[in-house]
């Protein structure tokens, strides 16, 4: 029953997508990362040149020529850090969420269209809960914000409240104050700097009330209902939690004839922590009960609230909603929180039983938590339950009484259970060969003690031992796997046997020094004789100029002409070592307005993170698979920069090459330059891209 009516929301939720404009229906069974869509807005081309500098000025008001000077460096900063923004490929526009929170917006500033010109509404894909704005004129609302949120109410008033900070100037604000505290001769010179910090906290924390009574009016003037402040303030008190406080089903890794004993897990869980009126003269935000006070004082004072929660329909809400839940489950797998991502996919599961890409996500959680468990990093992708609140704790506390032994075979054994379930899945069958060379060779697993173990009746024999006591009875329970079943899987044999033979051979052991000995070697003898790699091209991603932020003006008025320079420096050398080259650069897609070149940006810089972040040894790149385009696993991704510093001897250039087929870094050079020019560059590049054809 709870499938067909799952099935009748989702239904139900498609068609009244339709109303939402220039929507793109999103299958939540085969789920893909959200892309941007139709025309690029030209807040986003400008910045994407850097040609913002007229605007600016102009936006810069002051008689003081030194005041002048700060402020405009401040905005020209800012542009600068939503260009590395944009190429990290996190922004979206155009898309469904992306056109839901400016129909929102728009709503707000109904009354104030010469505003609503100055303001650009970003969807970042970040799964935390947070919103932001500049003075620019970009307004950013996180991914993991929007899964959260109750009502259509609660976003107005994020917005409200982000373009309160706008009209305020109280970035450009805040960033004089600071200037102005730690001016050493200014009138704080003689305070310490514990002094400084706290004058320069208590007015931040004045802004937070001042853009909180801004908001609060904002949406006075629009349908919203004004009550929604005090929930939304709520909503900040719990924003490290999950969307939704479920128990955690005990039985939910119980596959086969694998059964999770119950003393894995806890008898009750933490509840919610009270919100209280906490020291907050050390921080940049007054505590969440003096900004609910605030706000119900104000309340009390208007008006009596006849707005509403959904001025478009809660069903376009949900929907929304709904998308964002699945794209921040995504987004949790991609940066390898695994964790708190295993709790999401488990909640999703309740409403979307039978779910591919819930359980694909589960797999994939699953397996990276053993890996990184199986080399003593599972702190970086596994919370420590102690402190987190709610049902979710289960779920943290039970990960962390399993040893690798434990989790290595409970991922195995979801892993091939589903297998069965998606046998065309070449992902699965990838993590499920890791997995088993996981069991056999680190963790030296032998399936012939495999036995089954009747836990009902183990219980019954354990009765008046303490939850540690009783795990240590139960240590050896995950061989209850490997039934005859599985083992005699002619699948299962070859690479067990295959992962028998692997052991045997060993892997050695280096040190650090001799690894970075070895890596020398390595080094000069790509140098000497080239990378001796066949591919079919090479990937350029967006060579990067890193701007000089003491001189941000230079920089930032040279930026295009320097960029121009270096894209086609690069593409003349590589075309002369007639090697097929394909440039995915920020200032083309300025010039294109490419949408379609834009995503291509955005999906390799996801790659690059991919291959780039920390991870153990032969990990699986997971977050490749939820691609609707992957790259050719022939191809070579180029990473190519330059540095540019206030002391020139520090003027810096980079490259890596990384094949794309298992993120293995194939080649890396970097140097420094005393003082960089388009000649040395040019030297540099041509001996690095030499190296492909040798």
């Amino acid at each position: 029953m709870r499938y067909i009516a799952s099935t009748i929301l989702l239904i139900t939720l498609l068609l009244n997508d339709c109303i939402i404009a220039n929507c793109q229906i999103v299958d939540f069974n085969n789920y893909h990362a959200l892309r941007s869509s139709g025309t690029i807005p030209d807040a986003i081309i400008k910045t994407l040149m850097l040609n913002n500098r007229e605007s600016i000025t102009g936006q810069v008001i002051s008689d003081d020529k030194k005041e002048a000077t700060a402020k405009t460096r401040f905005m020209l900063s800012n542009d600068y850090h939503v260009l590395n923004l944009l190429r990290s490929g996190d922004m979206l526009f155009g898309d469904t969420i992306s056109n839901y929170v400016n129909k929102v917006a728009a709503v707000i500033l109904k009354d104030s269209l010469k505003l609503k010109e100055k303001l650009n509404f970003i969807v970042v894909k970040n799964y935390n809960y947070n919103a932001y704005s500049n003075n620019n004129g970009f307004i950013f609302i996180n991914m993991g914000l929007i899964s959260k949120l109750k009502s259509e109410a609660e976003l107005a008033y994020i917005l409200a409240h982000e373009i309160a900070h706008f009209v305020l100037n109280h970035p450009i604000e805040h960033h004089m104050e600071t200037l102005q505290v730690f001016d050493s001769r200014g009138r704080f010179r003689y305070k310490n700097n514990i002094s400084k910090i706290d004058r320069l906290g208590e007015r931040k924390r004045e802004k937070e009330f001042e853009a909180d009574s801004l908001a609060l009016v904002m949406i006075k003037n629009s349908p919203y209902s004004n009550a929604v402040a005090i929930s939304t303030l709520q909503n900040l008190h719990f924003a490290t939690v999950p969307f939704d406080n479920i128990a955690f089903d005990k039985g939910f890794f119980n596959a086969g004839s694998l059964v999770v004993p119950t003393c894995y897990f806890l008898d009750s869980c933490a509840g919610f922590s009270e919100i209280k009126d906490t020291y907050d003269e050390n921080y940049s935000h007054p505590n969440i009960l003096k900004r609910i006070n605030k706000v119900k004082n104000a309340l009390l004072e208007s008006d009596m609230d006849n707005g509403v929660l959904f001025h478009h329909s809660e069903s376009d809400f949900n929907y929304i909603r709904e998308v964002a839940r699945f794209e921040t489950l995504y987004l949790k797998v991609r940066d390898k929180r695994f964790g708190i991502a295993l709790y999401d996919a488990y909640l999703l599961s309740r409403q979307y039983p039978n779910n591919r890409f819930i359980e694909l996500s589960v797999a994939k959680s699953l397996y990276g938590l053993t890996k990184f468990r199986n080399e003593d990093k599972f702190f970086y992708v596994a919370e420590p339950y102690e402190k987190v609140e709610g049902e979710s704790q289960q779920l943290h506390y039970f990960l962390r009484q399993l040893n690798r032994k434990q989790l290595n075979v409970i991922a195995f054994n979801y892993v091939n259970n589903l297998k069965k379930k998606y046998p065309a899945e070449s992902v699965l069958d990838k993590l499920e060969s890791d997995l088993i060379n996981e069991m056999v060779i680190r963790n030296k697993i032998n399936i012939e003690n495999a036995s089954s173990i009747d836990i009902a009746q183990r219980d019954n024999t354990l009765t008046g031992l303490s939850l540690k006591e009783k795990q240590k009875e139960y240590d050896n329970f995950y061989m209850a796997a490997f039934n005859p079943e599985m083992v005699n899987e002619t699948f299962f044999k070859n690479k067990y046997d295959n992962a028998l033979e692997l052991a045997k051979t060993g892997t050695p052991k280096y040190t650090y020094a001799q690894e970075l000995e070895m890596d020398k070697i390595r080094h000069d003898l790509i140098k000497s004789n080239g990378l001796k790699k066949s591919f079919t091209n090479l990937i350029i991603l967006d060579p990067m100029i890193f701007l000089n932020m003491t001189d941000i003006e230079k920089g930032y008025d040279l930026y295009s002409v320097t960029k121009i320079q270096f894209d086609r420096i690069i593409s003349d050398i590589v075309n002369e070592q007639k090697i097929d080259l394909k440039l995915i650069s920020t200032m083309n897609i300025s010039v294109s307005k490419s949408i379609n070149d834009y995503n291509q940006l955005c999906i390799y810089q996801e790659i690059l993170k991919e291959h780039l972040s920390e991870k153990p040894d032969s990990f699986y790149p997971v977050g490749l698979e939820y691609y609707d385009n992957n790259p050719a696993e022939d191809a070579i991704l180029c990473l190519i920069g330059v540095v540019k510093n206030d002391n020139k001897s520090n003027d810096k250039y980079f490259l890596k090459y990384i094949d794309l087929t298992n993120g293995e870094i194939l080649y890396s050079d970097e140097r420094k330059f005393a003082g960089m020019d388009n000649t040395s560059v040019k030297k540099s590049i041509a001996n690095d891209f030499k190296l492909l054809t040798k």
